[in-house]
């Protein structure tokens, strides 16, 4: 059973039977996650798919959608929801009807015992379950938006820690051959060295030599170990499954273009939820301040019926209403927070506002570096580096030039190409940096 299955339970328990079904609510996440491009929560597959998701290599699409079905802290913020269904429920609730009643027993015969009796209902708490119900739906769409911004959240987080090992994984590939090359170097150095060919100091440089990609091999080794957990605690595996996956040592290529700068920040105000969430918060804040505005000139007012039989054995029967005149306390306490919170609430959206555009600015500033390094060293560096060391190759064909030269030529290529690979990785961490920016796909350089 997947951590879905669990989530729908805890929902159901929270909300009982009023108000639509918890269902409802992960389809209104969903729907708010579909035009961002991201994983839907409502996972209804059967059996669990997630043995068969890591039965090959990972794609970023596949750890996302792992990471949404297992990750427990995203189940708790998804039955976190069901809190805030709870206070509809409760704005939908009439409060129950008062029954007092009393006897007074005679102390003579033949009188009988006289009984009093009265059923009231609250008449204000219906009046205002209208207002209470408008603030309540607007706090379960702040709390759905919230979700669904974590779901974002998580999926950006993923695919960092998927880009970040599999850079890595590509790194250790280049100095797991960087430091084969450096050792058939030092080998090679001294066996001439017990030849007499070269002296002990050349020998020594090309033991540091060895010796370094050694060191730089464990370091990446090390790292790739941190990396992997890092991915399988976001995915949310553990025991047989955390140990069942594996992903390709291989960098995407880069897209052929960027989108401009002034549709990225136009787009980011618009589909970023973490904003959307803060507008609804205002919205909610608005109408608790309109019930509490109405409630605040309103009596407290109860309505029902009494009944009184005398010592006759006589029953009389009429109307009851209880009043409470607001003199005093007519809600400046929760007018007054209400509105200390409405003004926290808007210098926080403005505050983000300004910080999202800003964000987007430098991640694009950093996505157009890292693609600008990237494309330097693919298109100019590397094949210098291979251009050298083919021509390296000949001389030696040639005893023009000596071993050392030819592996010196072989060691700086896989240096420049561990650069580059590194600076592909770095520019697919800008790229999702910059979506998770935007909170969403980005558009092409085309629209």
């Amino acid at each position: 059973m997947t951590l879905r299955y669990g989530v729908l339970g805890a929902l159901l328990a929270l909300a009982g039977c009023a108000g639509p079904a918890p269902s409802h609510d992960l389809a209104e996440i969903d729907r708010l996650l579909a035009p961002r491009g991201a994983q839907t929560v409502s996972e209804t597959s059967a059996p669990d798919p997630v043995a068969s998701l890591l039965s090959g290599d990972l794609t970023v699409e596949t750890a996302i959608r792992v990471a949404v079905l297992r990750n427990r802290g995203l189940g708790a913020r998804l039955a976190e929801v069901g809190l805030v269904r709870a206070e509809l429920i409760a704005a939908l609730t009439p409060e129950n009807p008062q029954l007092e009643g009393l006897a007074r027993f005679p102390d003579t015969s033949p009188s009988r015992t006289n009984f009093e009796f009265s059923v009231t209902q609250d008449l204000v708490s219906l009046v205002l379950m209208p207002l209470r119900s408008r603030a309540a739906e607007a706090r379960i769409e702040q709390a759905r938006l919230e979700v669904a911004d974590e779901v974002l959240r998580l999926s950006r987080d993923v695919e960092a820690a998927y880009y970040e090992l599999q850079g890595a994984l590509l790194t250790k590939a280049v100095l797991t051959t960087f430091s084969e090359a450096a050792w058939a170097s030092y080998e090679y150095a001294r066996s001439l060295k017990e030849a007499g060919n070269i002296n002990e100091l050349d020998l020594a440089n090309q033991e540091v030599l060895a010796q370094q990609a050694r060191l730089e091999l464990a370091r990446v080794e090390a790292d790739v170990l941190q990396l992997r957990e890092r991915l399988t605690r976001l995915m949310g595996l553990w025991g047989a499954e955390a140990a069942a996956w594996s992903l390709p040592a291989q960098l995407p290529d880069l897209p052929p273009a960027e989108a401009s700068l002034a549709r990225l920040e136009s787009t980011a105000v618009e589909r970023r939820l973490d904003l959307a969430a803060l507008r609804q918060e205002l919205d909610a804040l608005a109408y608790e301040r309109d019930t509490a505005n109405t409630a605040r000139w309103l009596p407290g007012l109860s309505a029902g019926v009494s009944g009184e039989r005398d010592s006759d054995g006589k029953w009389q029967l009429g109307p009851a209403v209880s009043l409470s005149l607001p003199l005093f306390d007519r809600r400046q306490g929760e007018l007054a927070r209400i509105d200390a919170q409405s003004a926290a609430a808007g210098e926080r959206f403005a505050d983000l506002a300004v910080a999202i555009r800003a964000e987007v600015r430098a991640a694009r500033a950093r996505l157009l570096a890292a693609r600008e390094i990237t494309t330097h060293l693919r298109d100019t560096l590397v094949p210098l580096r291979e251009k050298i060391v083919r021509l390296t190759q000949e001389q030696y064909n040639f005893m023009l030039v000596g071993a050392f030269q030819l592996l010196d030529a072989k060691q700086n290529q896989l240096a420049t190409y561990r650069s580059y690979a590194e600076s592909v990785r770095d520019y697919w961490l800008a790229h999702n940096e910059l979506r998770r920016a935007v909170g969403g796909p980005l558009p092409t350089a085309d629209d």
